[in-house]
């Protein structure tokens, strides 16, 4: 039996299959999700052969989100837990296996610490002096959960130390399934860095689910490119999320054309039992956001991940079901009435709920970000008091906007979003008006 999930429910499209709103706060509390991955930003399990083709429906949850507008539950160090060999327990990032991090926690990415000895690839935290067990059979683990997970995604970092670029390469080949599966960004099939990253449909339908990184820049020929060319990611230690340096470029690096690497966040430091409590995650996720430019993580990468009442695996749940906005931290959001997907739906405020018609993704454009709900895009119009609306998403300055200092700037206008006639109601019109810092322009997102 599939295992509860962190993917969200699939949008509904017109709004004749919405529920009534009175009934939208009950019905928004009984959908929690039906099975998936904890995402963000990557991961996968179980025995093996080689799969045979991915079948071609559309995954159920992600729908026509591309892989940098999902968020995959990363295990930091998976391997590193005594049940797989890792025997000294003081150096173990984790509690359980690989593959219960994989079965029973939703894990879908997480890093591998690989080093050579003699004619072996190991997994080894520090030194293999404190237990060792060989790559293949984590890799494995990985390719039996993809097989039986037909519409899942996984990320393997690698912190590589081995020499013999020729042994991994062998190793690699070693394990049934694994090549058949693996996504190359920069196959000629995929361009990534002109293209964007693609659907996640069109991942499964081609059963490339499978995407590998080193952190050594020369192994791109062995099907692990450099992981600096493609995510970007903080550094560990400290709550103010800085930048990583070294294999990463800055975490607000801005779009370039079609592309935007993956944000990473390390999310482990010290003191593992406050770091993974849900709302001590939600805060650090703040700073993050912030930093690195507006943008919701698409990879976090935890120790222990089945801590603190799943707090890690919920709080992906959450990101994947997508933040409501709220104004001036009250009770009322940012919806789209009566879920309409035609142009020129109004955009209004209701009481927070976590439906669909409430979840808006951000999406880096240029110098700002857009504002997406059910495929389209947050569209204002110049004036003062006039024209917030859905619309095709078209890439406009109308379209694009600022988090700044607590309001919503919309780039064409230089105007904030606010209630119209400030007025805090279900029902009630949103509308661009001159900047005041008033409370009343002050927004933010908001999970469950």
């Amino acid at each position: 039996m599939r295992r509860s999930s962190t993917r969200p429910q699939q949008a509904e499209t017109a709004a004749a299959s919405r529920p009534p709103r009175r009934n939208r706060i009950a019905a928004a509390a009984a959908g929690l999700l039906p099975a998936t991955a904890a995402l963000l930003v990557g991961i996968a399990v179980a025995p093996l052969l080689t799969a045979p083709p991915a079948q071609a429906a559309v995954p159920g949850g992600y729908g026509e989100r591309r892989l940098d507008e999902i968020t995959l539950l990363d295990s930091h160090n998976g391997f590193s837990n005594q049940k797989d060999g890792i025997t000294f327990a003081p150096v173990t990032n984790q509690s359980v296996s690989l593959r219960d991090q994989l079965q029973k926690f939703n894990v879908r990415g997480t890093e591998l610490d690989i080093y050579q000895e003699i004619d072996e690839i190991k997994l080894c935290h520090g030194t293999c002096g404190f237990g060792s067990r060989p790559l293949e059979r984590a890799l494995n683990d990985i390719v039996t959960l993809l097989n039986q997970e037909r519409d899942e995604i996984f990320v393997v970092r690698f912190e590589d130390y081995v020499k013999d670029k020729q042994l991994l390469a062998n190793v690699l080949r070693s394990v049934p399934g694994l090549s058949d599966l693996t996504f190359r960004p920069d196959s000629d099939q995929w361009k990534v860095q002109e293209r964007g990253w693609p659907k996640v449909k069109d991942m499964v339908k081609a059963n490339k689910r499978l995407i590998m990184f080193s952190d050594k820049n020369e192994r791109s020929d062995i099907g692990l490119p450099f992981i600096g060319d493609y995510v970007v990611q903080n550094h560990y230690k400290g709550l103010e999320c800085k930048d990583r340096g070294g294999i990463s470029q800055p975490m607000n690096t801005p779009l370039r054309g079609r592309f935007q690497p993956l944000l990473l966040i390390n999310q482990f430091h010290d003191g593992d039992d406050e770091t993974n409590v849900y709302e001590n995650i939600r805060d650090r996720m703040g700073n993050c956001t912030h930093a690195a430019g507006g943008r919701v993580p698409n990879i976090i990468s935890f120790d222990h991940v089945q801590s603190q009442g799943e707090g890690p695996r919920k709080f992906v749940q959450s990101l994947n079901n997508a933040p409501s906005w709220s104004v001036n931290d009250g009770g009322l959001c940012l919806d789209v009435a009566q879920g309409g997907t035609a142009n020129g739906t109004k955009v209004q405020m209701w009481n927070c709920n976590w439906s669909t018609p409430q979840a808006w993704r951000r999406m880096p454009h240029g110098d700002g970000f857009e504002l997406r709900a059910l495929g389209k895009c947050l569209d204002v119009s110049a004036a003062d008091g006039l024209g917030v609306r859905l619309w095709d998403c078209n890439g406009s300055p109308q379209q694009r906007w600022t988090h700044r200092n607590g309001t919503l700037v919309n780039h064409a206008t230089n105007k904030c979003l606010v209630p119209h006639q400030r007025r805090y109601a279900e029902g009630q019109p949103v509308v661009v008006w001159a900047c005041d810092n008033g409370g009343n322009q002050r927004w933010d997102w908001r999970l469950r």
